[in-house]
């Protein structure tokens, strides 16, 4: 389905390959985590497979995150619920990885400022700046053009040594700089960070029986506001008052226009998902999948 989708492109990413399509159809981090082991040590077996798994696209990194949110299978002796905190701490690293503060090597691939700026002027008007920046010895133009673009990350100074598993956080901080997150740059971030809220989904859920014990209760407070923003039917009273908890639980130095920021990076998620037939609804359906099996389950036990 995915692969004749009308209008399908190749997402920035994460590699190279010959086989996209194919590997975005009927391969990823699942596929990896359910094919047979005969380790003596199925677990410590399976962390290595996706120790070493890596998407071909953040788009493959994305279904990833749909997938193991869903994931109502287990593998040999190896629960469902450690196949899906396995796959959604890899999920995290993966996107860690890529957006950190100190090393992230996504920011290097997004266009730069300048590169922006003349896509979204005429013609004469880019011919006229590359004309005074060339007047510079030596000349300013390619400096700029290839300059890699960062955003102000606006948090409190440890948001640079954040773990992978609150890579959550780490994008949200992002949305404090509307600057940066135009063109490629928000296309990149958005899809990250609806990835990043299906890993938060399914590690809680994976420790679900423990979650009181175990789970950190801002966290709570992220899942409920990404999926107030990115999953269900807008309701901006709602997602206020939810982006306005994450900014104390995250200490985050966000301006006033961060709400039109996180409500655009939502249309163009929904814009994306359009692309490929899909919706935001039916994804998040997915991503609750093995949720409303387990409740079923519990309440015919219990009833």
């Amino acid at each position: 389905m995915w692969a004749t989708k009308k209008g399908f492109d190749r997402v920035a990413g994460f590699r190279d390959d010959g086989h996209f399509y194919r590997e975005l159809i009927s391969q990823g981090l699942a596929h990896a985590l359910l094919s047979p082991t005969a380790s003596q040590n199925p677990e410590m077996a399976l962390r290595v497979r996706a120790a070493e798994y890596m998407p071909a696209s953040a788009l493959h990194l994305h279904l990833d995150a749909l997938e193991i949110s869903g994931l109502m299978c287990r593998n040999g002796a190896v629960q469902s619920e450690t196949l899906k905190e396995i796959g959604a701490e890899r999920i995290m690293q993966l996107l860690h990885d890529r957006w950190n503060v100190r090393s992230g090597w996504i920011f290097p691939t997004l266009s730069s400022d300048l590169s922006l700026h003349l896509s979204q002027v005429s013609e004469e008007e880019g011919a006229e700046v590359r004309r005074v920046l060339e007047r510079f010895t030596p000349s300013a133009f390619p400096i700029l053009l290839n300059k890699t673009p960062l955003p102000v990350f606006c948090a409190f100074a440890d948001q640079r040594d954040l773990a992978p598993s609150q890579v959550h956080q780490t994008l949200l901080s992002v949305a404090g700089d509307s600057q940066f997150l135009q063109g490629d740059r928000m296309n990149a971030w958005c899809i990250d960070l609806a990835s990043s809220c299906l890993a938060l989904h399914a590690l809680a859920w994976a420790k679900q029986p423990v979650r009181t014990a175990r789970l950190i209760e801002s966290e709570m407070i992220y899942l409920a506001a990404l999926e107030a923003l990115l999953f269900v039917e807008l309701d901006e009273n709602e997602l206020g008052e939810l982006i306005g908890q994450v900014n104390v639980v995250g200490h985050f130095d966000w301006s006033a226009d961060v709400f039109d920021t996180l409500v655009r990076a939502r249309e163009h998620y929904h814009v994306r998902l359009q692309t490929y037939g899909l919706t935001a609804g039916r994804v998040w359906a997915g991503a609750k999948r093995s949720e409303s099996t387990q409740s079923a389950l519990n309440n015919s036990v219990f009833s």
